[in-house]
């Protein structure tokens, strides 16, 4: 590396670029010393798939190895990606961005989680759903709550009632139950009638206590 700047802060390179920080600006430097983008930025993060979230002005982006932003849009919040997509919240209205800088779709959530299983948690006015990669709804219902998949299964609640949806959009059980955990190792603890049960991933239920 050959430059004859001096920082207030440097870090490792990820991905072929290191932070830096200059006065109470951060950019990125290549390994030939050259600075990835003109502007200075209030805060960056490594590279990580291929692009870092940086703000400015109190906005956040990512920027690409290359030096241009991914999105044309500035977000007022902006979370690292996971599973291809990262959340995106602008004017408190949620929705997801993909590695190519498009939006999943084109609602508004009032929040959204991270992809499990391949679906995440959307909340659209009080009520809870999942969405798929496409953008598609799991269920034609909406419910009160929701938790994240695991296992091929996410619990659910629905007036104070309690079951599973599957990846197919169905319902595990014809009961509904005081309250769901979610599985672990093939089996999930539910409450019916103040009795304890486990549930397998056929809706069978098995001992009580």
């Amino acid at each position: 590396m050959n430059t004859d700047n001096w920082f207030g802060w440097c870090d490792q390179f990820h991905e072929g670029f290191g932070r830096v920080k200059i006065g109470n600006g951060w950019n990125f430097i290549n390994k030939e010393g050259l600075f990835l983008n003109g502007e200075f930025f209030e805060w960056c993060d490594n590279f990580q798939e291929g692009v870092a979230r940086v703000q400015f002005n109190g906005k956040w982006n990512f920027i690409k190895h290359d030096g241009l932003m991914l999105s044309d849009v500035w977000a007022d919040s902006l979370s690292p990606f996971k599973d291809g997509f990262a959340r995106m919240c602008i004017g408190r209205k949620w929705n997801f961005i993909n590695s190519d800088g498009r939006r999943l779709n084109n609602e508004r959530y009032g929040h959204c989680s991270f992809f499990y299983g391949g679906f995440a948690r959307v909340k659209l006015g009080s009520k809870w759903n999942f969405v798929n990669s496409e953008g598609a709804y799991l269920s034609d219902g909406m419910f009160d709550c929701a938790k994240n998949f695991r296992e091929g299964f996410a619990a659910v609640e629905l007036d104070d009632k309690w079951n599973f949806i599957g990846a197919d959009g169905k319902l595990l059980s014809e009961s509904w139950f005081d309250y769901c955990y979610s599985f672990i190792e093939g089996f999930a603890s539910v409450v019916l009638c103040n009795k304890w049960w486990y549930i397998d991933k056929e809706g069978r239920l098995h001992g009580h206590r």
